[in-house]
Order: C-alpha cells, then sequence, then structure tokens
C-alpha cells in the first residue's frame, strides 16, 4: 500500500509540474494584458457604447453590428498635427443625446459599433481580423476572435507605473460580409460567453482575490456581473472596472483549458489521472514490452476470421492489424505520412468500438483531422453514431438537433441478403491464401517462389530475351550464391570474349595448358619458327615425290610418309614389265597368278628330268590308272599274277626311252613326275592369256623364265600387303626413272625424320587439344600447310597466349558450374553480350519446371477461373462491409434509449428536446445528461485546442 501510495504521489507531483508548465500567467497573455489603442496590434477597440446594450442586442436578440469610423480619413491638402496619429483620432462631442423609454441614449441602442479610428485604419483592421480568424477556424476548428465586455484596468504592484489591461467578459463572435464591397458585420456565434479564466487564476494565485462565479448563460446580467467584479477588486489601489470598455480581438483558450483538464480534483475519485496506468506509464513507468498479436512473419488471416473483421470501409494487413490491437483493448500509436490510410483506420476503429458497444471520444488538435473522418462515416451512413463538439457545430441547438435526430431513428431494416456472407467470404479466403501460399512457396535451395519466378520471366520476355534453345546442369540445385556466382563467372567471361574477339576464331584456340610463364614463351617462340621452317621444307619435298609419281595425297605428314613408302617399294620392285603390273588380274587373281608360277617352275623342273628316261609320247599319256594298279598290286608277292598290274607295268615300258627302272619306288616316282608335269603342262596351256596378261612381254609359255616371274608375284604381295594405296600398281606403271624418284624419296625422307616427334613436342607443351584446335580428330589428319599457317598466327599472338589461357580457365570454370552449352555458344559466336539474359531466362524456367513438377496444380492453374474467383472475393469482401455497416447501425439501435421518460438523464434530455428557447448550455447539458447522450452517440469528436466542452471538466463524456 505505501508504494502504491508513493507511485501515486510521485506521478500526481509530475502531473501537476506539467499542469504548471501549461499555465501562462505572464503579462505577455492577452487575456491579462491586452493593448489598447495599438498602432500593431490585431484589436478594435469599440467607444461610446454600453456592454449591456451591446449584449441584450447581440446576444439576446441576435442582431449583427456594423462598425463607425471615429471621423474621415484627412484629405491629402489637410495638414495633420505634428503628434497626430493618422489612424486614430479623437471623437467629437455626440450631438446627439436622444433617449429611449428606457432612458438609454439611442446611439447606444443602435447596431452600430463606434471605433476611433478612421475608416481607412478600420478597414485595415477589420479585413486582418476576417481572414486571420478565418483561417485559424479552418485549421483548428475552433473560434478565438472574441469581443471583450468591460475591461479591468490593473497593475502588478504598488510601485509599478505600467497599466494592464484584462477582458472580463469574453463573448464569441464572428465577422462576416456578403461581398469584398459589403461592410463587415459582426455577429454572436451561438455559444456561450466566458468570463476571463486566465484572470481568475491569476487574480487567485498571486493576489488573494476570488472572482465572483459566472452565471448560467441565460442568467447573465452583465452590468452585475461587471459590478460584482469591481467588487472583489475593490481593495486594489488604482485598480479600476471599466464597464463599458469593449475590444474586438483574438483570445485564446487552450492552454489554461488543458492545465484546466488536469487538474485532478475534475476527476471522479474512482477515475484519478494519477493512478490511470497508461498516464502512469507514459509519465514515469514506461511500458513492458508487448508482444505482437501476430509474428512478423505469420499471416494476419488465421488470427482476425471474417466474422471479426468489423470494417466498414477497406483495411490492408496494417491497418487490420491495428484495428484488431485496439478491438481486444491494447494501446497503441498508429502513425504515417499523408495518404497511408489513418483517417480510414479511425474510421474503422470507430466503427468497431461502436459495434462492440464501446463509447469514443475521438479528440484531435485540427479540425481538419475531424472533418474527414467525419466525412467518411456519413458517406457510409453511419454519421449519426457522432456527436460534433466543435466549431460551428458545438451550439446548443444544433447539439440538441443531432441528438434528438438521431434518437428517433428507427431500426435498420435489411433485405436478407447479408445470410452466408461471412461463410462464403471465409471459404474464397481459404482458396485464394492457398493459392497465394503456393505462389509464395519457396523451393529449395534456391529460395524462389513461384511468385518471384513469374516476375523474372515475365520480366524477361518484356526485355525480349527469347526462350533458350539449353539448359545449364542441375540448376535446381543451386543456392542464391551459386546462381550469383555463375552470374559473375559469365559476366567476366563475357568481358574476355568481348576482349579476346569469338574464341572459336581465336589463333590459340585448343591450347589447354593451365599457364605459360613468360620464360616458357620466349623459349616456345623460337621453337615454333623452326617447326614451321621444317614442314616448310618437308612440304617441298613431298609436292616433288608426289609429282613423280603422279599420284594425289593429302598434305598430311603420315601421307609425306606413304610416299616415301610407294616410292621405296617402286624403287626396290623387280626386273619386270611396269605397264604388265598395272593389269586387273593382280587385284583379282593374285593367287592363280601364283599358282601359274608355281606350276611353270614344276613343268620346268620335271621335262629336263623325264627327257631321256620317257617317249615324247609318254607327256600325252594318260598314265593315273597305271600309276594305281602299280601301287596297289606292285608290292604283292602275287603281283605277276594279277593283270591290272601286268598291263600297268606294259604301259609304263611302253611310254619308256630306256630301261624300266628296276624298284616299284622308282617306277612310281617316275610316274608321279610325270603325272606333275603333264598338270603343269595343261595349266599352263589353260592359263595361258593370264599368264600374258600378267607378265607381259615377260611371259614365254612353259619357257618363261619362272624365278624372275615368282620375284614379281611375291613383290606384288609384299606391297600388297604393306598398306599401299590399292592403285599402287597402276603407280608403278607410271613410273619411268626409278633413279630420281629413289633421289626425291630420300630428301623426303630426311626431312620427316623427326618431324611427328617434334609437332607432336610443340602440341604437348601447350597441351594442345587438336579437334578443338583443328577441327581435325588426331594431328596426324592435319595437313603441314595449315600447321605453318597456324604456326605463323602463334608467333604473331603470342602476346594473346596468355589472354586465351584466362579466358579458357573461366571457360572451364563455366562449364564445371553445368553452363557448358552457354560457353559453347560464347565460343562459336551465338551469344555474346546477351549470355547474362538468356542465362537468367533458362534459370528461371528450369526452377519453374521443378516447382511444377513438385506441385503439379500449377500447370493446371486456370487464370480465367481465378480471376472469375478473385472478383467473386472483391464482390462477397464488398457485401462484408456492407453487412459490417449494417451491424454497426443494429449495435448502435440497440443502444438507443426509448421511451419519453421525464425524470433521470433521459428526462433531462427530453426537456431540452421541447423546449423552444432558453436551452442549457451546452457544459451543463453534458453534465447532467451523459449516460443518454452517450447512449445516443457513441463517437463524439472536438479539437483538442479551445474546446468550448473541456473534456474532463464536464465531468467525462
Amino acid at each position: 500500500m505505501g508504494a502504491a501510495m508513493h507511485m501515486s504521489e510521485s506521478v500526481a507531483a509530475q502531473l501537476e509540474r506539467n499542469r504548471l508548465e501549461l499555465l501562462d500567467l505572464s503579462t505577455r497573455n492577452r487575456l491579462l494584458n491586452t493593448p489598447r489603442h495599438s498602432k500593431h496590434a490585431k484589436t478594435v477597440d469599440v467607444v461610446d457604447e454600453t456592454s449591456s446594450e451591446i449584449f441584450r442586442l447581440m446576444v439576446r436578440e441576435s442582431k449583427s453590428f456594423t462598425f463607425l469610423a471615429g471621423k474621415e480619413d484627412p484629405s491629402e491638402d489637410q495638414d495633420l498635427a505634428e503628434d497626430a496619429d493618422p489612424d486614430f483620432a479623437p471623437l467629437p462631442q455626440p450631438e446627439d443625446n436622444e433617449v429611449d423609454e428606457r432612458g438609454i441614449a439611442k446611439r447606444h441602442s443602435d447596431t452600430r459599433l463606434q471605433t476611433i479610428l478612421t475608416s481607412k485604419a478600420l478597414q485595415k483592421r477589420l479585413l486582418a481580423l476576417y481572414y486571420d480568424s478565418r483561417t485559424y477556424f479552418e485549421e483548428q476548428g475552433v473560434n478565438i476572435l472574441y469581443l471583450a465586455l468591460g475591461m479591468l484596468k490593473w497593475f502588478e504592484d504598488d510601485k509599478s507605473e505600467t497599466e494592464r489591461w484584462a477582458p472580463l467578459v469574453l463573448l464569441p463572435v464572428g465577422l462576416e460580409r456578403q461581398s469584398a464591397g459589403q461592410r463587415f458585420k459582426l455577429r454572436a456565434l451561438p455559444e456561450d460567453p466566458s468570463p476571463n479564466i486566465s484572470l481568475e487564476a491569476k487574480l487567485r494565485s498571486e493576489f488573494g482575490l476570488k472572482m465572483p462565479d459566472f452565471p448560467e448563460p441565460d442568467d447573465l446580467a452583465i452590468a452585475d456581473y461587471l459590478a460584482q467584479v469591481k467588487d472583489a477588486v475593490a481593495g486594489q489601489a488604482r485598480w479600476e472596472v471599466h464597464a463599458d470598455d469593449m475590444v474586438l480581438g483574438f483570445f485564446s483558450f487552450s492552454k489554461f483549458l488543458m492545465y484546466r483538464d488536469l487538474d485532478a480534483a475534475n476527476w471522479p475519485k474512482d477515475k484519478r489521472l494519477d493512478l490511470n496506468t497508461t498516464l502512469v506509464g507514459l509519465l514515469r513507468d514506461g511500458f513492458e514490452p508487448e508482444d505482437g498479436l501476430i509474428g512478423e512473419d505469420d499471416r494476419i488471416d488465421p488470427h482476425v476470421p471474417p466474422s471479426a473483421q468489423i470494417h466498414v470501409m477497406d483495411a490492408d494487413s496494417s491497418q487490420t492489424l491495428a484495428i484488431e490491437e485496439v478491438r481486444r483493448g491494447r494501446n497503441l500509436v498508429i502513425q504515417g505520412p499523408p495518404g497511408t490510410g489513418k483517417s480510414q483506420t479511425i474510421a474503422n476503429l470507430i466503427a468497431g468500438a461502436v459495434a462492440g458497444g464501446r463509447k469514443v471520444l475521438f479528440v484531435a488538435e485540427k479540425m481538419a483531422a475531424l472533418d474527414v473522418v467525419k466525412r467518411r462515416l456519413d458517406a457510409i451512413g453511419l454519421g449519426a453514431i457522432c456527436l460534433e463538439l466543435h466549431s460551428n457545430k458545438a451550439n446548443k441547438r444544433t447539439v440538441l438537433d443531432e441528438l434528438r435526430r438521431t434518437k428517433e431513428l428507427g431500426r435498420p431494416l435489411t433485405d436478407g441478403a447479408e445470410a452466408g456472407v461471412i461463410d462464403r467470404l471465409t471459404s474464397l479466403r481459404d482458396w485464394l491464401n492457398t493459392h497465394a501460399a503456393l505462389m509464395h512457396l519457396r523451393h529449395q535451395p534456391s529460395t524462389l517462389t513461384l511468385y518471384a519466378m513469374v516476375g523474372h520471366l515475365v520480366r524477361l520476355r518484356g526485355d525480349n530475351v527469347p526462350p533458350p534453345d539449353f539448359e545449364p546442369t542441375a540448376p535446381g540445385k543451386w543456392t542464391p550464391e551459386d546462381k550469383r556466382s555463375r552470374e559473375r563467372l559469365l559476366t567476366e567471361l563475357a568481358e574476355r570474349v568481348a576482349e579476346i574477339g569469338r574464341p572459336a576464331d581465336h589463333p590459340w584456340r585448343g591450347v589447354m595448358a593451365p599457364a605459360i610463364l613468360p620464360m616458357d614463351l620466349e623459349r616456345l617462340m623460337p621453337r615454333l619458327g623452326a617447326l614451321a621452317r621444317r614442314l616448310e621444307v618437308a612440304g617441298a619435298a613431298r609436292d616433288r615425290l608426289v609429282a613423280l609419281l603422279g599420284i594425289e595425297l593429302a598434305d598430311t605428314i603420315e601421307a609425306a610418309g606413304q610416299a616415301v613408302t610407294i616410292a621405296d617399294a617402286i624403287v626396290q620392285a623387280p626386273d619386270m614389265d611396269r605397264q604388265a603390273v598395272a593389269a586387273p588380274c593382280w587385284g583379282e587373281r593374285i593367287d592363280d597368278i601364283a599358282e601359274l608360277v608355281e606350276q611353270g617352275a614344276i613343268h620346268a623342273q620335271a621335262r629336263p628330268n623325264l627327257d631321256g628316261t620317257l617317249a615324247e609320247i609318254a607327256w600325252s599319256a594318260e598314265v593315273g590308272l597305271t600309276r594305281q594298279h602299280m601301287a596297289a598290286y606292285g608290292s604283292s608277292w602275287l603281283r605277276f599274277l594279277n593283270g591290272d598290274y601286268r598291263r600297268a607295268v606294259a604301259t609304263l615300258r611302253s611310254l619308256l626311252a630306256r630301261e624300266m627302272p628296276k624298284t616299284l619306288p622308282e617306277r612310281i616316282a617316275l610316274l608321279d613326275t610325270l603325272m606333275a608335269g603333264q598338270k603343269a603342262a595343261r595349266l599352263l596351256e589353260r592359263e595361258a592369256e593370264l599368264g600374258s596378261n600378267a607378265f607381259g612381254g615377260h611371259w614365254r609359255n612353259e619357257k618363261s623364265d619362272w624365278d624372275r616371274a615368282r620375284r614379281k608375284v611375291e613383290w606384288v604381295k609384299e606391297v600388297a600387303g604393306g598398306g599401299l594405296p590399292p592403285d599402287f600398281r597402276t603407280i608403278v606403271a607410271r613410273v619411268s626413272d626409278p633413279g630420281q624418284l629413289a633421289m626425291a624419296a630420300s630428301e623426303l625422307r630426311q626431312s620427316l625424320t623427326g618431324l611427328s616427334a617434334e609437332v607432336a613436342g610443340v602440341f604437348s607443351a601447350l597441351s594442345l587439344d587438336v579437334p578443338a584446335a583443328f577441327g581435325f580428330p588426331t594431328s596426324r589428319d592435319l595437313a603441314m600447310a595449315v600447321l605453318v599457317a597456324r604456326l605463323g598466327l602463334w608467333q604473331q599472338h603470342g602476346e594473346d597466349l596468355s589472354r586465351w589461357i584466362t579466358y579458357r580457365l573461366r571457360a572451364d570454370e563455366a562449364r564445371a558450374a553445368g553452363m557448358g552449352p552457354l560457353v559453347e555458344r560464347m565460343h562459336d559466336g551465338r551469344m555474346a553480350g546477351d549470355v547474362l539474359p538468356a542465362f537468367e531466362r533458362a534459370y528461371y524456367e528450369a526452377v519453374f519446371r521443378a516447382m511444377v513438377a513438385a506441385h503439379p496444380d500449377i500447370a493446371r492453374f486456370d487464370g480465367d477461373a481465378h480471376g472469375k474467383l478473385v472478383e467473386d472475393f472483391r464482390q462477397t469482401d464488398k457485401a462484408r462491409i456492407e453487412l459490417a455497416r449494417l451491424e454497426v447501425l443494429q449495435a448502435h439501435h440497440r443502444g438507443l434509449p426509448q421511451g419519453n421518460a421525464g425524470i433521470g438523464p433521459l428526462g433531462v434530455l427530453n426537456g431540452e428536446f421541447a423546449k423552444k428557447k432558453n436551452h442549457m448550455a451546452i457544459r451543463k447539458l453534458m453534465k447532467k445528461a451523459a449516460p443518454a447522450i452517450q447512449a445516443i452517440t457513441g463517437v463524439h469528436d472536438e479539437p483538442a485546442l479551445d474546446s468550448p466542452v473541456p473534456t474532463a471538466g464536464s465531468g467525462g463524456v
């Protein structure tokens, strides 16, 4: 208890200090020190009038007043006195002293206010007052133009010689005119006159004087009140009450009203300000951290269902969250620049509070803030729930009329169309949220949403990026950093391509060496030159040899070696008819020719061996059966008894030119030799044409040189199996000078020695990819002229080697990163500076396809059907807003007091409704009929400054 009391006292003390800061009791306050007859002050002093008559005519009879100048403006030819003021002049003595039946001079009972200003100065003052008061009213919603009735002349102490003037009764007035050429008229506003509350505080706190109580407006008699003031200050030396002194000017009550509102004595004991938890938090303790209704990444819909959305106007998610915070009883500050929907949110807050049976006091510093919210509520048919207590609305008649109209409102009617709106809205919302959730579902590890991917694809299509004809490797497995690193790599690669030109045309294309040091390049250049020269020499030798051979061969090192082989084969050929070797039979019947030669050799050997042993007739005799019988029976002891054997012996004896061999083996060997010779002779006779074709002029039938023929056959077989071209024999036939051919072959052989190894060595030093460099599978396929040309380019562009290697390393990185198709397109020139957009589109399309594969519903999305659902949701949402307005009106109607009771707060209010005039002051009415007024209008709005109805002093609204 003690700690709580200490806390209460501490807050009370701080609140009191803050109150004192609002209290301005210095002479800077116009309510305490009104400038009189000043050339610069925006005031008009009214003279030769009576306060009582002015009050009667202006307030009781609601008459308007014009102004009279003190005298005419001096003409140009009139001289002013040396100390005369051109704006002020003393009034002439009144000539009209006629009085009415009350004994009051008629000039005091007319509707013209006398001033001491010249006509020009008067118009200038009135114009300034008119514009300034209108501007202030438009901005703040309150009037600060007053006609002060009665003035107190006072001094700060007995020694002071400075007169101070303070108004005693302040009458709210307004200046008006029909047009710029019309006179200004002064009219009392439908607001109550008030005492000078700042003066009351000053006199009480510093002089110990108590001002008389200010009567109710209907009971106010100006003369009596001013007389009471005179009595109250009678003890102060030199102080005077000038009852008929009047001043028109600006007077502000703002800070003093706030000072009075914050006085704890003006608040009920059970609602003391210094015990209010919110105020205690603001002034001293602060506020405990409080979690929001939902997390930063949570969706709002699950927390605020359509049934709880009493939104009478559109509200976005941030506005909805603020409305829900208030609905759940939380305190909060809503801030934002103009146009962010603050007034719209306030309108929804007010409507939701009324629908929940709560009362609302809407206080604003400027009238515009009140007006914009009220206009919004009026526009949607909810204006009746509000009671305006500001500006020209804060007068008794207007307030009562508004209360009566609201009280007499009938029950809101409905056609039943709202049935099922909330369920339908909930269903549509859930379906659309499901689709939205799918659109914002993040693909992993890319973290991309479908929404983002579609946006990127639309952007790229808008930039006229064509559909890609390639796809990177596994883009669905890339993280955002993976994608960014590949974009950086492609950007660098594109820059390299721009620097070196189309890679497929680069002199050093195909070089795969990871690096070439400057000193290595320095050694390489002479080596390239020497190799080029060797290739040129070999090429020339090759051309000479090929010319001698009369053939066409590829300009490769391997083909040059083949030419040497051909030449060597020709030079090493045996003696033969060179023309005959080109005969087709050598390719078609090489085995028959070989057999012919073998049989010829057999015949050549058999004939000499049998000559002298056999008669000539033996060569044409058929001895096969003879040989058979002799071999079958010749070894038998009974052979002499066998007739076939005896005939065989007889036949052999008939063919012999000398004595028959003694032994059986000798006889059989003789027959075998004869039979072999007969066979060879028959073959030679039968294939004579083949022999002639194959050996040409060297063919002599059985008398041919069979050794030479055999050497030719062996040579043809050898060269045929040596990989020489099929038309080799034709080449041989063309060669006329084997000696010259041998010299050319020797020259070419010497130039080719070690050449392939040197080429391979250079290629190895460069780690050359031959297919990439030359477009051929192997180095054996490279023409020497092509090699010479490339070696020349390498020598000319030696400095470009390092740039090529840098490009190729980046290209290899890109390939390894799954961007091989892009690298190939940049390599051959199909892509250049457009590689990044193409990469983007290929990437987003690939990830999009991955998402579609994981969520097939995406592919089945129907834009037209979805558009219809969105429109259905939009219309249903509008219907929910209409339903919310109806719910607010129904809740408000349920709280309206019924009947015409004559007692209690409602009785007070009904009594005021019945009056024609002399209505109770608003301040008093609010105090006596507050419960009834709160029941009729759940929302009261008023400005925070210069309010005619103090929010706390009225007893709480």
